[in-house]
């Protein structure tokens, strides 16, 4: 493996000036590439000027009851998965259950898949097409 001798410095610069920044208390100066505060866990703290388009504000209860269930519903979300994961564990390689008032079958399936050399598929590549959305609750300090 390379060293990369410039990215370790420049890691070692940005470590040295947040550990300033937490003896001094105070805040770095706000990126100049809104990019990476899209992702941030703290963007919160810097809230930081968004330059570029301006929001479109949508006076909609509908939408907003919608997002308001939606964020009441993630823990039973995460309560599926959870009980979701360990039926499958137990359930697995059973054709035919009845448990209580379920019946649960199950069978094996195969899938076919093709490994093709990177040299091969780059002549065969598309690109699709979709819209990513993101939902963040703003809340109010």
């Amino acid at each position: 493996m390379d060293i990369d001798y410039d990215l370790g410095e420049e890691t070692l610069q940005r470590a040295e000036a947040i550990n300033k920044h937490l003896a001094d208390g105070t805040m770095p100066e706000p990126l100049s590439d809104p990019f990476w505060c899209n992702d941030c866990p703290y963007v919160h703290v810097c809230r930081p000027p968004h330059i570029g388009q301006e929001v479109e504000i949508l006076d909609d209860d509908k939408i907003a009851k919608m997002l308001d269930r939606m964020d009441e519903l993630k823990p039973y979300v995460q309560e599926y998965k959870q009980i979701d994961d360990e039926l499958k564990a137990i359930l697995e390689g059973k054709e035919k259950v009845l448990v209580g008032n379920w019946m649960i079958t199950g069978k094996w399936v195969e899938k076919k898949s093709y490994e093709v050399p990177q040299e091969i598929r780059e002549k065969y590549v598309t690109v699709t097409r979709y819209w990513k959305r993101n939902i963040e609750k703003i809340t109010a300090e």
